[in-house]
């Protein structure tokens, strides 16, 4: 997937996601006929491009037509045209475009599977363990891109379908089941900004480093991304203190490797620590000031069960892990809010 123009050559196929931008970028009509113009760039170096984009918005602003004219075929993220979740009071409070845009591109990733195999070839996926601590289905670290034997043929719409329903199932999951600790440390993290002190994210999840932290519009801003550990010394001048509270979200191995950032470190916040990781990756007991919050995605992370094929695709950590994330933020924005109406009362 490509959110700025880039390399492409003959017969690659592009998703170019339409329309990100951070807070610094100019205004969203100025930067999608930009990328307009790389679009049909990269169709002339002979790619085929897929514009990922919200085609509601498209149309608020006559860009439909032209949009359609820069890329080879257009992918609705099914996101508003405001791009963010809105309040009672008009005002917009978390961004949802990336997140929709992953969950679309997964979707469309299973419908490339399928048909794959309409054509007699089936696409190598690699194993989810039932450990998780694999959860990233991409086809074998790029060895194998086919098998030698073909899964029967399967219908279109099936996977992605498939897909999506999993992914939504997961998400009210965390909404009904999950939710006590999505409020508790949305509530740690507010009493800790409110008092002076700081909400920090650490993160091993790619994704989220590119989405929070100020990147996007209609961030309430609530997070401080916590750099990975460098193994210099230095590294203990991002350490939080005793005010602040520390969001730690998202590895496939449990909290004491040393991939979540050295957790005595993360351990320093004085407001405690959120673990965003399955529940049988948790650190052990928790202590008095941390709180587990369980993505409750199934063991080895892969949703869609495949016909004929031993291993199952398509991930939910990298949709719901930002979900989750972005569910947090929201929260701890909606109390700091409140408290301030409170006070102007």
């Amino acid at each position: 997937m490509m959110i700025d123009g880039g390399p492409g050559g003959v017969g690659d196929v592009i998703v170019y996601a339409l329309g990100i931008r951070g807070r610094g970028d100019p205004d969203w009509r100025s930067m999608v006929e930009r990328q307009l113009v790389e679009t049909r760039d990269l169709r002339d170096r002979g790619s085929v491009v897929i514009g990922l984009v919200s085609v509601d918005r498209l149309r608020r602003l006559d860009l439909d037509a032209r949009a359609a004219a820069a890329c080879d075929a257009l992918l609705d993220n099914h996101v508003a045209a405001t791009g963010a979740i809105v309040d009672r009071h008009g005002e917009l409070r978390v961004p949802v475009t990336a997140v929709s845009n992953a969950a679309v591109a997964w979707a469309w990733a299973c419908e490339i599977f399928s048909a794959c195999t309409r054509s007699g070839r089936t696409i190598a996926v690699d194993l989810a363990s039932s450990s998780g601590r694999r959860n990233v289905t991409w086809p074998r670290r790029w060895r194998m891109r086919f098998h030698e034997r073909s899964v029967p043929p399967i219908a279109p719409g099936r996977l992605g379908r498939d897909y999506v329903k999993a992914l939504r199932a997961t998400v009210l999951d965390v909404s009904t089941t999950g939710w006590p600790s999505v409020v508790a440390a949305a509530y740690r993290g507010a009493d800790a900004m409110l008092d002076g002190g700081r909400c920090y994210l650490w993160y091993a999840a790619e994704a989220l480093g590119h989405q929070v932290g100020g990147r996007l519009p209609a961030d309430p801003r609530v997070f401080h991304l916590l750099d990975h550990l460098p193994d210099d010394a230095s590294a203990g001048d991002e350490a939080p203190t005793g005010r602040d509270f520390v969001m730690a979200a998202g590895t496939d191995e449990p909290p004491g490797s040393v991939r979540w950032g050295e957790p005595d470190r993360l351990r320093r916040a004085g407001r405690g620590v959120a673990w965003l990781c399955r529940a049988d990756l948790r650190p052990g007991d928790l202590r008095r000031d941390e709180i587990h919050v369980d993505p409750l995605w199934p063991d080895g992370d892969a949703l869609v069960a495949v016909p004929g094929y031993d291993t199952r695709m398509a991930p939910a950590s990298g949709v719901v892990g930002p979900v989750i994330v972005w569910a947090i933020a929201a929260e701890i924005d909606a109390r700091i809010t409140e408290h301030r109406r409170a006070r102007r009362r």
